[in-house]
């Protein structure tokens, strides 16, 4: 029974880190629980909500910034040519 669990475990990190997550999805390697994905995404808690949360709110933010960065580039080259016209 020893050398099961530590051949699994090397078998885990023989693993990327992306096939280590879809299966934890798809539930490949690991025994059926009868849980669906919803239940079983009910199941992880508080701690999936707030990771969700802070990823959304990050990507957003970082989108806000590129569309800022791209119209005030926008702007002050509009301003520029303007500018040096007069």
């Amino acid at each position: 029974m020893a050398d099961d669990s530590s051949s699994e475990g090397d078998n885990n990190k023989k693993q990327g880190l992306w096939a280590r997550v879809k299966g934890y999805f798809l539930l490949k390697e690991k025994k059926d629980d009868g849980l669906t994905f919803k239940q079983r995404l009910a199941k992880m808690g508080v701690a999936t909500v707030l990771s969700y949360g802070m990823i959304s709110n990050l990507s957003y933010a970082i989108l806000v910034a590129l569309a800022w960065y791209g119209s005030s580039v926008k702007v002050c080259i509009v301003l520029y040519c303007i500018l040096r016209l007069c």
